[in-house]
């Protein structure tokens, strides 16, 4: 189905109207462990730091990185100099983003994939401050958008990548 872009905006002012509501009638747990205790029991996590978003962004600008997969965020609406971010963005090879809006990250990606909203997906996530919070399904996803765990495992499969056979968020 190709919808037209008032369409789909009035689709995503619709959806994202739906999700509001339903906000204010889930009850989502603060906290029920940490990433840290996580990691510990997880065999083979690398112990090495990774790059902090503020510094992806700038190695995406020196060409040290070139390509990103950002999920459920939104860099040049939350970077400090959204200028920057977009100079650095626009860099990259590739650049795929999963979301459940066609973000303004979204429309300089070459990829978008189409993710479930918190209210639409069974399972945990994990925040900024590393705490993990569980949500729970009350509304199927529109269209084609799916759960990030099945869109993970879909991407993982395609590559190659053993392991990821899951059935469920539970697994």
């Amino acid at each position: 189905m190709n919808l037209s872009r008032e369409e789909t905006l009035l689709f995503y002012k619709l959806r994202f109207a739906l999700l509001a509501y339903v906000n204010r009638h889930l009850q989502i747990i603060p906290k029920i462990t940490t990433a840290d205790q996580i990691d510990q029991q997880v065999e083979g996590l690398s112990d090495k730091v990774g790059m902090t978003v503020a510094e992806m962004v700038h190695a995406a600008g020196e060409g040290r990185l070139r390509a990103m997969f950002v999920m459920g965020e939104n860099p040049l609406l939350s970077d400090p100099d959204i200028h920057h971010t977009r100079e650095c963005l626009e860099k990259l090879d590739f650049l795929v983003v999963q979301d459940i809006f066609l973000t303004e990250t979204a429309e300089l990606a070459h990829v978008v994939l189409p993710a479930a909203a918190f209210a639409e997906k069974e399972g945990t996530f994990t925040v900024t401050d590393r705490r993990i919070q569980r949500v729970r399904k009350v509304v199927d996803p529109p269209g084609e958008a799916q759960a990030d765990w099945e869109i993970l495992c879909a991407l993982a499969k395609y590559l190659g990548a053993g392991g990821f056979d899951f059935s469920s968020p539970e697994r």
